[in-house]
């Protein structure tokens, strides 16, 4: 389901560490998405000004991110809106020269 939502995003990354960093944001727009609907935007809100603070970067690649989280999310709720899955871990391994993707996850309550 993951890769449903985000492979184009987790696809952006050059290097197997760059799309373990794009599967991170991936899940972190996942989870969410299985929010309360009222409390999305103020989590929104947080993650994009943590990335922004973080990595020190500019308003356009702010705002690129933010934007980035916001399509995954609505893909989420698109494909899954009843499906309320917390992600808790993910990796990302190249085998084979092909991506592979592991997902802890558990039902929210």
């Amino acid at each position: 389901m993951i890769q449903n939502v985000g492979n184009d995003l987790i696809m952006l990354g050059e290097t197997p560490e760059k799309r373990e960093n794009y599967l991170q944001t991936v899940c972190v727009a996942w989870n969410i998405a299985c929010l309360p609907e009222n409390t999305r935007e103020t989590n929104i809100t947080k993650f994009v000004t943590e990335f922004q603070v973080m990595n020190q970067c500019s308003e356009e690649n702010t705002r690129n991110f933010e934007h980035s989280v916001r399509l995954v999310i609505e893909e989420k709720l698109r494909l899954y809106p009843y499906v309320f899955i917390e992600v808790i871990a993910s990796s990302l391994m190249e085998i084979g020269g092909k991506n592979q993707i592991k997902i802890l996850s558990r039902k929210m309550k």
